[in-house]
Order: C-alpha cells, then sequence, then structure tokens
C-alpha cells in the first residue's frame, strides 16, 4: 500500500501545527540573576532567545560588579575553561559552603515548555549531565530544582535567584510559570530528585549485589518490565532460583504507594548460575496490569532461593532471601507532535502525518520510530480492527494497516480509517498491537486522542 506525506498541504489543519508547536516556541526568558543566601550563592546568566556567552567571554578580571554577590565571585582565574567561547541558552556559576567550599559552573541547554512547565539540560564542568525544573514567578524571580550533582541539600535547589538585569528585549512578554503547575512541578521534583530509588539487602545474599538501573525500565502497554542485574563477591559461584517455590506468593509491588500488594509482580520462577568475579546476569522480571497514569514503583520485593550460597544455614538451608527496591520510577511514554496521541510502548516514538477525511472516511497516516535496540514485529490485534468512540458515545470501526517489521532505529509508517467517520469528533481511537521481539512478547495499544479535524 503506498502512502502519501500531506503534511506540506494547506488542507492539512493548522491545529496540527499548532499543538505541536509547544516545545518549539520561543521562551521568553533573558536576563542575569543572583542569590546570597546563608552558605549558598549562584549567578546566572540567561538568554533562551539569543544564546548567551559563556563566563570566560564575559569577565576577564579579578573582580566585577554584583548587586548581592562578592566582587570576586567571577574572578577570571579561577573561572573552568570546559565552556571556553561557547554559546548557550543559560550559564551558571554555584558555590556552596560548608566545612569545605563546592563550586560548580554549569551550561544550560534544550530548553523546552510543554503545557506551560519548562524544562531543561543542564552539564557540569565536572562532567555531571542531569535535567532540571525551572520556575518563573511574577515577579520574575527564578527557582531552577533539580540544578547541579550535588547532594539535594547542598544544592542551589532552595534558592530563589532575583532578576538583576533585564535583558528581554522591549514590549517582550516574559515567561511565567502558571501558578496551577506549581504542585505538579513539585510532585515531579519530590518523585525524581528527593526520593531516589534504593535496595534494601539486608535480607539478601551476603556478598551478592542486585540492582536495577532506571535506563533498562521499560513500559511495554501495561506491564512494567525491568532487568535486575545479579553480580557476586564470593569467591564460588551459587545456583539462585528467583521465586522458586511455587507455593510463595510473597512478591508484590506497589505502584504509586497503592498499597502494599495490589500488584503481582511475574518472576517467571527462572533459575540461572551466578560466577564470581562481579559478571553481571540479568533477567527480566514485569508487572502486570499496571496504569498508564503510573509514575513510581514505590515498593518491590524480589524473593528467591540460593541453596548454595552464604545464605544457606541450617536455619535456612535453601537460602531463601529477598531485595526489596523503593522508588523506582515508571518511564514515560514519549510524546508524539499531538498532545494525547500515543503509543504505549516507551520505545516506540508516534507521530501523526496527516487527519484527513476520504469521502465518508476519516484516515490517519502516522509513523512509528523503533527507538530500542531490537527489532520488532508487530501484529494489529483482530486483524487491524480497532475501536473509534465519538464525542457522543457512539462506537465505530476503525481498521489499521502497518508493515509487521520494524527494525531498530528505523521508521514504519501506518495508515487507520474509520469508515463512516468523516463527519464525527472522536474522543478516542484505539488499535491493540502485539508485539514481539527477541526474548519477549508483549501488548500495546496506538491511542489517539485531540486529533484536528476539519
Amino acid at each position: 500500500m503506498k502512502f502519501f506525506n500531506r503534511l506540506s498541504k494547506l488542507l492539512f489543519p493548522c491545529a496540527l501545527m499548532m499543538t505541536a508547536s509547544t516545545a518549539l516556541a520561543q521562551i521568553n526568558l533573558a536576563g542575569v540573576y543572583e542569590a546570597n543566601v546563608s552558605r549558598k550563592q549562584i549567578y546566572l546568566s540567561a538568554d533562551f532567545i539569543n544564546g548567551t556567552k559563556d563566563f570566560t567571554q564575559v569577565f576577564s578580571g579579578k573582580t566585577a560588579s554584583f548587586q548581592t554577590l562578592p566582587e570576586d565571585f567571577m574572578n577570571a582565574k579561577k573561572l573552568k575553561k570546559n565552556f571556553q567561547g561557547t554559546t548557550a541558552p543559560a550559564f551558571a556559576r554555584y558555590k556552596e559552603k560548608t566545612l569545605f567550599t563546592l563550586t560548580e559552573e554549569l551550561r544550560i541547554t534544550n530548553p523546552v515548555l510543554t503545557d506551560g512547565v519548562l524544562t531543561a539540560d543542564w552539564e557540569s564542568t565536572d562532567r555531571k549531565k542531569g535535567k532540571c525544573y525551572i520556575i518563573v514567578m511574577p515577579d520574575r524571580s527564578m527557582r531552577i530544582l533539580g540544578l547541579t550533582g550535588l547532594e539535594r541539600s547542598l544544592s542551589p535547589d532552595d534558592v530563589t535567584l532575583a532578576l538583576v538585569e533585564d535583558r528581554l528585549p522591549a514590549g517582550t512578554t516574559p515567561y511565567i510559570t502558571p501558578q496551577d503547575k506549581y504542585d505538579f512541578i513539585m510532585d515531579e521534583y519530590k518523585r525524581k530528585f528527593l526520593n531516589p530509588p534504593s535496595c534494601d539487602s539486608r535480607n539478601g545474599i551476603p556478598g551478592v549485589k542486585v540492582a536495577i538501573a532506571p535506563e533498562r525500565i521499560r513500559r511495554c502497554g501495561n506491564d512494567i518490565v525491568f532487568y535486575p542485574v545479579w553480580t557476586n563477591r564470593n569467591t564460588k559461584e551459587c545456583t539462585i532460583s528467583v521465586d522458586g517455590n511455587p507455593f510463595d506468593t510473597n512478591t508484590y509491588a506497589a505502584i504509586d504507594g497503592d498499597g502494599d500488594g495490589s500488584y503481582s509482580a511475574n518472576m517467571d520462577k527462572y533459575t540461572f548460575n551466578l560466577p564470581t568475579g562481579n559478571e553481571a546476569v540479568a533477567n527480566f522480571i514485569y508487572i502486570s496490569k499496571v496504569p498508564l497514569t503510573a509514575k513510581m514503583i514505590t515498593s518491590l520485593k524480589v524473593t528467591g532461593r540460593a541453596p548454595s550460597s552464604p545464605k544457606s544455614t541450617t536455619q535456612n538451608p535453601y537460602g531463601k532471601f529477598d531485595y526489596i527496591f523503593t522508588n523506582i520510577p515508571i518511564p514515560e511514554l514519549p510524546e508524539s507532535n499531538i498532545p494525547g496521541c500515543v503509543f504505549t510502548d516507551s520505545e516506540i516514538i508516534l507521530e501523526i502525518l496527516s487527519v484527513e477525511k476520504e469521502g465518508k472516511d476519516l484516515v490517519v497516516e502516522f509513523t512509528l520510530l523503533n527507538n530500542g535496540k531490537k527489532d520488532k514485529i508487530f501484529y494489529a490485534d483482530n486483524f487491524g480492527k480497532g475501536s473509534a468512540r465519538t464525542t457522543d458515545g457512539e462506537e465505530l470501526k476503525s481498521q489499521t494497516s502497518l508493515p509487521e517489521s520494524l527494525p531498530a532505529g528505523e521508521k514504519a509508517k501506518g495508515r487507520l480509517v474509520v469508515a463512516g467517520g468523516a463527519a464525527e469528533q472522536f474522543s478516542t481511537i484505539r488499535q491493540s498491537f502485539s508485539i514481539r521481539e527477541r526474548g519477549m512478547n508483549y501488548d500495546s495499544q496506538l491511542i489517539l486522542r485531540n486529533l484536528p479535524q476539519k
């Protein structure tokens, strides 16, 4: 079947371009900010419109004039050279004084405005990287949450930076964070920065470490898949059976604080040999029926038996063990170019190409990008037949066609047709898929909401 990209046609609704513009719109933030509070000092130069020069291009002497900071705060001889000669949306220099003085210089890049919330990437001269939330208050003072690689109590998260020099062009309306976004930002900050993942290994196997890397956690439809990595520092290898007792149901996960046994963590009862020498061994575990709105695995208990390990004793001959993980972040689904349209696989990026009427039918053309490391095979459930529910609650049938094979790093074009849908407004269109990749099969959905229609 032949597909046509119609984005260039004037018939394609302008609303599609407008919905995608939020993250690409100009962010009106430019100025110099300072803070000197207790033991924390920070200087920030920002221009999210045109970019600003790094500090080595601005400061050349031992002293400079500041409103709140000491005159030698930007002593040119003490500035780092990592960012020398570059421009970026912002640069910051932060100093924290406790028993010792800690100083970080940072470059802030890739500011993105999504639904009123401003985020950005940062990197330090110590080669650390991260993301931060930027809150600009009505008086244009600023807080930056998540900046620096320091422990959070030592970071500038609790510091309010005052605007000391306005660099916005005259007549420009400055960006101000909507007040109704404050709670959302603080909740995200607490989840990502104040409650990091941890593991209670007190009842684990002596000498055996289990770690879960956040970057290896995946959402596959309503399943959360992750790979505990096991390493053995003992002098002998051991055999480990994860959830090896078929009568043991004491393996549960709590999602977003919802009880301590609301979701079953399926261990698939696998057994493996764990060699010595810190050689890593991993196998996946998945949690089923997790809502798409879930943000965190509050707690997860991984249990099993290791009879040939140091855990085996007279009182515990089978070497029963458990590791309890807390605060494991669930990855967000990649945003498409239309808010509300999503593919429920954290490795698949959806892009809507066109939404058009063909006779009495509504036709949606889209692409799926496989952003994972494994090739995927797609099978549209029910022979590609899905459901399209109108804003009046009526259900129409949809038909989806998509190439079966989607190699890693490549895109595939798809086409969804709602028969008789040209004159309707739809709240949700869904198509279920079964996906197969090396070592795993799972189900996901194409969900379309807020489709622009003429």
